[in-house]
């Protein structure tokens, strides 16, 4: 039996923003062929590779730097963050692969905010934030679309900058 899913309630108007089940070349703000950085929470470890493949080929950027992090721990990943940082001078555009199911919220936030600390811009600036989920087999998949309009609808009310992508295999 499956989980109910939390609810994320926002005074914006369903539906404006990113466009979740969009290919990522018709999302607003995305910039093919730049250089970028990504961000994958630790529980994705297994589907890294297919996700900076995703990353080159939907975006078409060049990855300069790719750190593991742990998104539901917001005052760790000091030496992760000190890279990041170092890189985006050079590749200003991010995006985080979260995974989903994910209800960590409020420690994603406080995540967000580190990352605009560490590297002295707003967290919501360059940035997005791609859904995936893990097969049985650890391979990148497409998350269940609820996952994704549900990070669509907390992104909306707390992070309004960043824009949603939904992995696709």
């Amino acid at each position: 039996m499956s989980k109910p899913l939390p609810v994320i309630q926002s005074e914006r108007p369903h539906g404006d923003g990113a466009l979740a089940h969009a290919t990522a070349t018709a999302q607003p703000g995305v910039r093919q062929g730049e250089p970028g950085c990504l961000i994958i929470a630790t529980p994705l470890a297994p589907a890294r590779a297919d996700i900076e493949r995703w990353v080159t080929a939907q975006l078409g950027w060049r990855v300069v730097c790719t750190e593991l992090v742990e998104i539901d721990f917001p005052s760790g990943n000091d030496a992760a963050l000190a890279r990041l940082a170092a890189a985006l001078p050079e590749a200003p555009c991010w995006l985080v692969a979260v995974p989903a199911p994910f209800t960590a919220f409020s420690a994603f936030t406080q995540f967000l905010a580190r990352i605009g600390k560490e590297t002295n811009a707003p967290a919501a600036r360059d940035g997005f934030v791609l859904v995936v989920s893990l097969g049985d087999d650890g391979r990148a998949q497409a998350p269940d679309p609820e996952w994704t309009r549900y990070w669509n609808d907390f992104l909306r009310a707390e992070a309004a900058g960043c824009a949603i992508l939904s992995y696709t295999p």
